[in-house]
């Protein structure tokens, strides 16, 4: 019958190696074709993008730089000290809660 021992194990895996190797091969020319066929396609894109004509756009011949924004003086802050701050008079409060 047939005997299998280390010389026929060696040979039947060199060989798959080899139909793996050819399988791997010819998957990587399709694969390079289908890039090839996506960068032709990118490069007619691009073409016809370039052959569209660029709008003008308008320029203004009296264009003036708007003035530097002036620096605003400070004001002098209130002081919170408690004879800076007059009470105001029991008649001028106004009830919120009436109706």
């Amino acid at each position: 019958m047939f005997s299998f021992d280390r010389d026929t194990a060696t040979i039947v895996a060199a060989i798959v190696c080899v139909l793996i190797t050819v399988y791997i091969y010819r998957e990587l020319n399709k694969a390079k074709e289908e890039i090839n066929g996506f960068r032709k396609y990118h490069d007619e894109v691009i073409e016809h993008i370039k052959e569209i004509p660029a709008i003008p756009v308008p320029v203004h011949q009296n264009f003036r730089r708007p003035p530097p924004l002036q620096q605003q003086k400070q004001q002098p802050v209130a002081s919170n000290k408690l004879e800076d701050i007059e009470e105001e008079p029991k008649s001028a409060q106004v009830d919120d809660n009436t109706y």
